[in-house]
């Protein structure tokens, strides 16, 4: 994958789903983006079958660090956003997608030092439920970087809540992008901490 800058693109995580396609999440290059969230699949043959980029609405470095498949086919990328916009740091994230790429809900992680915060490894388990391996900063009790295991059981993969920031989608079937921006939390407070699905 060479992304649209030329520059540095890298996958950090990958996983294969029940039909043997491949999963990838990394980052790609964006001019004036920094780095931009990346989400490849393949079907086995290495065929590009969708990639989703994602920027976050302060249009600074996001990662996709993990990547898994539930049992219905959907993809789940775990990694972080760069909320400085907000008076933040790297805010942790999860995002669903279909089987197709759509995108199904977005949810991020503030810790309370609303420093930097990231997702790493992910793993679903039989119901759909995702768990994820994070590091949290927390210089607000005199703390450093702290380790981890978040289970986030009311962000269960059922929920059918979108996320929000700029989806930039493309895939074979429709080869031109566009730019999609929604929003699942108040309007007093975006993109920030996450919200009970249940």
């Amino acid at each position: 994958h060479d992304g649209p800058a030329g520059g540095t693109d890298l996958g950090y995580g990958v996983a294969a789903d029940a039909a043997g396609d491949v999963l990838v999440a990394g980052i790609e290059t964006v001019t004036g983006e920094g780095f931009n969230m990346l989400a490849l699949k393949y079907d086995p043959a290495g065929t590009l079958l969708w990639s989703r980029s994602y920027n976050s609405p302060a249009g600074l470095d996001d990662a996709g660090l993990g990547v898994a498949a539930d049992f219905a086919g959907n993809v789940l990328v775990a990694g972080y956003e760069t909320r400085t916009d907000l008076g933040e740091g790297e805010n942790g994230f999860l995002r669903k997608y279909d089987a197709s790429g759509n995108l199904l809900w977005s949810r991020t992680y503030n810790s309370a030092g609303a420093n930097n915060d990231e997702f790493g490894s992910l793993a679903v388990d039989p119901l759909g439920g995702a768990v994820v391996t994070a590091y949290v900063v927390r210089t607000d009790i005199g703390q450093g970087v702290n380790g981890s295991t978040i289970i986030p059981a009311t962000w269960s993969t059922r929920s059918t809540t979108t996320g929000c920031g700029t989806e930039t989608t493309c895939s074979t079937r429709r080869p031109s992008c566009r730019p999609r921006t929604t929003s699942w939390r108040p309007a007093t407070r975006p993109c920030a901490t996450p919200t009970a699905t249940r």
